[in-house]
C-alpha cells in the first residue's frame, strides 16, 4: 500500500542508510505517473535532510540528478531524533523554476535561487554558495575561485577546458583542475557524469560524513542521529 508521501506501509529499505523504513521520500521529477512506488531505490526522509543540507536544501536528486527544493521543517533544521527526522516528511519540488537573468554571470540561464533582489542560475549559486581551492595549469599555484570549474574537467586529476583568471604567477586566463581535498565538498550530484560516480553511493557518503560530524560535536549542542 503506497501512502501520499509516495513512500510505503510496509517496512523497505532505504537505498542510502540501508535501515528499513516505513516512509520515503517522493520525487517529483521522476517519481510521477506510479514509478515511486515501482521503483527500488527509495530515500529515507532523514538521510534526504543530509543530503540537502550542504547546498540550503537546493540539490539534484540522487536518483535522476534533476535540481530539486527540499523544503524541511524548523526542528529537521536544528536537530532532532531518528524518529522525529522519520516522521517529518520533507516536501520536494522541482528547483528550476523557470528561466530568467542570472544577477552575477548577466547570462539568460535556468534559474535554481531566485528571491526578492536576485535571481542565480545553478553555476552562480554554487559557486557563491561553495567556493573551492583549485590549481593553475601554468603556474601550478592555487587559489579559490567562485565558480564550478570542476564541472568542466574530464577527470578529477586533469585539468579543465575552461578558463579563469589567475591571480597568482600567471595574471593570464588559464585552465584548472580541482585540488584534491575539495573534492569531498563537491555539492552532492555535482560530480561531473564523466567521472563515472555513482549517485546513490555519494549519498551515502553524504549521510555517512553527517553523522560523523554529529558524533564529533560538542556535547548538548547537537542530537546524534544514527
Amino acid at each position: 500500500m503506497t501512502n501520499t508521501d509516495g513512500g510505503s506501509e510496509e517496512m523497505q529499505q532505504c537505498a542510502v542508510c540501508f535501515e528499513d523504513r516505513s516512509s520515503f521520500v517522493h520525487f517529483p521529477c521522476c517519481g510521477t505517473g506510479g514509478r515511486e512506488g515501482r521503483t527500488s531505490t527509495k530515500i529515507c526522509p532523514s538521510c534526504m535532510r543530509h543530503i540537502a543540507a550542504s547546498t540550503d536544501n537546493i540539490c539534484r536528486c540522487p536518483r535522476c540528478r534533476a535540481w530539486i527544493k527540499v523544503n524541511v521543517l524548523e526542528d529537521q533544521i536544528s536537530g532532532g531524533t531518528e524518529d522525529s527526522l522519520q516522521n517529518n516528511m520533507p516536501r520536494v519540488t522541482i528547483a528550476l523554476a523557470n528561466t530568467g537573468k542570472c544577477n552575477l554571470c548577466k547570462q539568460t540561464k535556468d534559474i535554481v535561487m531566485r528571491n526578492a533582489n536576485a535571481a542565480y542560475c545553478d553555476a552562480c549559486y554554487l559557486g557563491a554558495r561553495n567556493p573551492l581551492e583549485y590549481q593553475c595549469m601554468r603556474c601550478h599555484q592555487t587559489q579559490i575561485i567562485p565558480h564550478p570549474m570542476y564541472r568542466y574537467q574530464p577527470a578529477w586529476d586533469e585539468f579543465g577546458t575552461a578558463t579563469w583568471a589567475c591571480h597568482q604567477g600567471c595574471v593570464d586566463y588559464t585552465c584548472w583542475r580541482i585540488v584534491p581535498n575539495m573534492i569531498a565538498r563537491i555539492p552532492f550530484g555535482d560530480q561531473p557524469e564523466q567521472w563515472g560516480d555513482n549517485y546513490i553511493d555519494l549519498a551515502r557518503q553524504y549521510v555517512e560524513m553527517a553523522n560523523e560530524r554529529s558524533r564529533n560535536a560538542p556535547s548538548g549542542s547537537r542530537c546524534t542521529i544514527s
